[in-house]
């Protein structure tokens, strides 16, 4: 391993490989797909990874990828209408957008008053566990980072 990567942390086989080869795939779906895998590959059971970014356009206000096993990935455009900002109201996005968060939910646990609307959809779907994070730029947006699971517990890896 180079001398540059030598601090800790970086001996982590997805930080070595987000510093290698992951950082030469350009294309946002194959690179989710890949980072996907590599994910699962090292015990971290996601079952839904999401990037989302948050775009300034008059008609549409998110570009999103998505990637889930056995589909792959695809691109979302999330269009800048009345329904759908209302939903990006009542969305953990919004927050993690805003540069807040993270935002964990439990989903196994009971529905509580006021929580996000996504959670009732993930429940129905068979997520038990929901993690999103603010990933801040040097542009000083912040972009979105969601994983959820199937599994039974929570997200965690070896």
């Amino acid at each position: 391993m180079n001398a540059q990567y030598s601090l800790p942390g970086y001996d982590h086989p997805i930080i070595r490989w987000l510093l290698s080869e992951g950082r030469r795939i350009t294309e946002p779906m194959s690179f989710l797909g890949a980072f996907a895998e590599q994910l699962r590959g090292n015990g971290i059971e996601v079952d839904r990874l999401l990037v989302g970014v948050p775009i300034l356009h008059p008609q549409v206000y998110s570009f999103a990828v998505i990637w889930e096993p056995g589909k792959g990935a695809s691109e979302r455009r999330h269009i800048a209408d009345a329904n759908s900002l209302s939903r990006l109201a009542r969305s953990p996005v919004k927050t993690i957008y805003e540069g807040g968060g993270p935002v964990r939910c439990d989903l196994t646990a009971a529905p509580t008053e006021g929580e996000y609307g996504i959670y009732a959809d993930l429940r129905r779907e068979g997520f038990t566990d929901y993690f999103a994070i603010s990933v801040p730029f040097s542009d000083s947006s912040n972009k979105a980072l969601i994983l959820a699971t199937k599994r039974a517990g929570r997200l965690h890896g070896r």
